[in-house]
């Protein structure tokens, strides 16, 4: 075996144990800074984002219980109905995923969400500020004062009044649902 084959069986054995690691789980919120206790971790059972086409069923879904009746996007409601994902609270008014392949509701109002993980689909009621910096993200909220994004290819979609928006990274869309949820 060459040196460069390897390198390169190293490298993609290396690649794989990254992903699958960070595929299993969702960090919520940060360590006080006066606490050095450690983030909080949910273990997430593997389960996919939702998917980007918007045709069949998702279209035609209802709104589950206790959510916002004028909730309309397909995407959003695909994911409020979504059996799999993951329910969480913020922690000390954060939350924080850094993971891949993450479908999760926040419930709860949250002052500061960051996303720096890949393949995220999070809905939420209420956030303060939002701050994305990772990729092929999709957020749903009804409510959010500021967003923030340095990635790329992140949808952010709103049911209230439009957020403060600073926009550095590439491909990125930031709207408010559409009234009659055919976007």
């Amino acid at each position: 075996m060459t040196t460069l084959t390897r390198r390169a069986a190293a490298t993609t054995a290396a690649l794989a144990l990254t992903l699958s690691l960070g595929a299993c789980s969702i960090s919520i919120g940060t360590p006080d800074s006066s606490d050095n206790t450690s983030t909080q971790t949910a273990q997430q059972d593997g389960g996919q984002p939702a998917s980007g086409d918007d045709s069949g069923s998702a279209s035609t879904a209802a709104a589950p219980a206790g959510a916002n009746p004028n909730i309309v996007e397909p995407g959003w409601l695909e994911l409020l109905n979504n059996a799999d994902a993951t329910v969480m609270s913020p922690t000390n008014g954060q939350v924080m995923i850094d993971s891949a392949f993450v479908n999760a509701i926040v419930r709860d109002h949250v002052d500061t969400m960051t996303l720096t993980g890949t393949e995220i689909d999070i809905a939420a009621t209420s956030v303060d500020h939002l701050v994305i910096s990772g990729s092929f993200i999709d957020v749903y909220v009804e409510d959010v004062a500021s967003v923030t994004i340095t990635g790329t290819y992140v949808d952010v979609i709103y049911a209230g009044n439009p957020p403060t928006v600073d926009d550095t990274g590439f491909n990125n869309t930031v709207r408010q649902q559409s009234a009659n949820g055919d976007d």
